[in-house]
């Protein structure tokens, strides 16, 4: 049974397992991590025609 709402039922997994499953959150984490940073960091599009 999971501690908190938030956290994953990981009691019918191995001990190897629980920590492949801790590794691939963690690099699925990292790579949306990577794709904000680079998003916020990229220049916004420059806006054509008149303002009224």
């Amino acid at each position: 049974m999971s501690g908190t709402p938030d956290e994953p039922d990981l009691s019918g997994l191995e001990a190897g397992e629980v920590q492949q499953t801790a590794d691939i959150v963690q690099e699925v984490v990292h790579w949306y991590t990577e794709q904000i940073t680079a998003e916020r960091r990229a220049a916004l599009p420059m806006r054509t025609g008149s303002r009224s």
